[in-house]
């Protein structure tokens, strides 16, 4: 199961609490009709090695990048955030390969299950299901001679704040967590904080945005107590016309409703204790996906609890969900900013986390 978190019309969950609008395996890239090459024309710091590792039934495929000398190297593994992510992350990742790479680190990405070259499908993943994912990719990894398997780190936008909390909970593995855009609420809160923030960002009405509100608090309603797929497309055709209907993540398909069971929350608010180990939290000033105000505060509060006092927190100044540089915070300058991320990010975004990170895993050199 999928959730909404950086590109709310990257794709369609099958979750209708949830937020995401478009068709399965279509990203929200493709659907605006954009082309996003990669425009990075700076010279590699990095070589990349495809890979292939199983988990479960599925193989997932992916690309590791390492930097030069003989290693071992410690490593970044990346956790995707929502949609249809391939292993570049919508394009964001390959200017953090650079910058980790120049100090030592290697990154590992992969396509989620059903995109690109992995087998499965990302449509139908749990929380659970993302972090037996993750936990498929260390176990990749620490039979690597060229990977020090006792300095590796995670790296996690939006969505991937529901998967590290419980990935923690399963592995001993993990040494400290780069954190960015990620919330405290639940799938079903956060949701509504988007709309009510992100809507009158990119100019909807405040009348627009409390019909999108009440829209969404009834299809989550109908969801929750898993009425007939049939009454939720009746209350779609209602308002299928309205100004703010895709911006509230349009129609949710029949198959929405495919494999599910369960009334209960399927994001519900992140259980904090599992995070002993040193964390960088990053987030952007002008953030209308998440509060932004909330995540800081729980994680000071949830951390000092569990005597973590290894924790930085860095909220940069004019930066968005991305988090990219913008006047706004609302999806049409984030989908500006996609064309060329590399270029989008705010000044030292990329330099505190390559310091922050060959602080905390201390590159080992051949």
């Amino acid at each position: 199961m999928d959730h909404p978190a950086i590109f709310p019309d990257a794709s369609r969950t099958r979750e209708p609490s949830l937020s995401l609008a478009a068709n399965q395996r279509r990203s929200w890239l493709h659907i605006n009709g954009m082309s996003f090459e990669n425009r990075n024309a700076e010279q590699k710091s990095y070589r990349e090695e495809p890979v292939r590792f199983p988990h479960g039934e599925t193989e997932l495929a992916g690309v590791l990048c390492l930097p030069s000398g003989a290693g071992p190297h410690p490593v970044i593994v990346y956790i995707h955030d929502s949609g249809p992510a391939g292993r570049d992350g919508y394009h964001g990742f390959p200017p953090l390969w650079q910058a980790f790479a120049r100090r030592g680190c290697a990154s590992l990405s992969w396509d989620k299950p059903g995109v690109g070259e992995s087998t499965g499908d990302w449509m139908g993943q749990t929380p659970q299901d993302r972090v037996r994912e993750c936990l498929a990719a260390l176990t990749f990894l620490a039979q690597r001679p060229d990977i020090a398997a006792s300095r590796i780190g995670v790296y996690g936008r939006s969505q991937a704040g529901w998967v590290i909390p419980h990935l923690m909970e399963m592995t001993d593995l993990v040494t400290c967590i780069v954190a960015v855009s990620i919330s405290v609420a639940s799938g079903s809160e956060q949701d509504l904080y988007r709309i009510a923030h992100q809507l009158p960002a990119d100019g909807y009405s405040p009348d627009e945005v409390e019909k999108a509100l009440a829209f969404t608090r009834v299809r989550a309603d109908l969801a929750r107590y898993r009425a007939p797929y049939e009454r939720i497309a009746d209350l779609q055709k209602l308002v299928e016309q309205e100004s703010w209907f895709e911006a509230a993540d349009g129609a949710y398909p029949a198959q929405a409703y495919a494999g599910e069971s369960s009334a209960t929350e399927r994001y519900p608010r992140p259980v904090f204790s599992a995070l002993a180990c040193p964390i960088l939290l990053i987030f952007g000033e002008h953030d209308t996906l998440i509060d932004v105000g909330e995540s800081v505060e729980t994680y000071r509060t949830e951390m000092q609890k569990i005597g973590n006092a290894d924790v930085t927190i860095k909220i940069f100044p004019g930066a968005d969900h991305g988090p990219f540089l913008s006047q706004t915070g609302g999806m049409r300058e984030m989908r500006q900013a996609l064309r060329q991320p590399e270029k989008s990010f705010p000044p030292g975004y990329l330099e505190l986390m390559g310091d922050w990170l060959q602080q905390h895993l201390a590159p080992a050199r051949g």
